[in-house]
């Protein structure tokens, strides 16, 4: 009889761990942004309510501001 091939520790954390990277529309992270303008919550809060890491909050509010500054009205 053959034995299955043993799995690597780390394939089967990765079959049990869930899918943890999430998808943000553009609509989205504008929100987002203009809510951490609006300055109703620290920023912390903020990306914990949204399950979000500061520095992603702050690589969005980059690319917003680098998408702007090229735009001609």
């Amino acid at each position: 009889m053959k034995q299955k091939p043993k799995k690597s520790t780390e394939n089967s954390i990765k079959e049990i761990r869930p899918k943890t990277r999430r998808l943000f529309s553009s609509e989205e992270k504008l929100a987002i942004l203009m809510e951490a303008k609006r300055e109703e919550y620290s920023i912390v809060a903020l990306c914990l309510k949204h399950r979000i890491s500061e520095a992603t909050l702050n690589k969005w509010n980059k690319d917003f501001i680098n998408a702007n500054k090229y735009k001609i009205f």
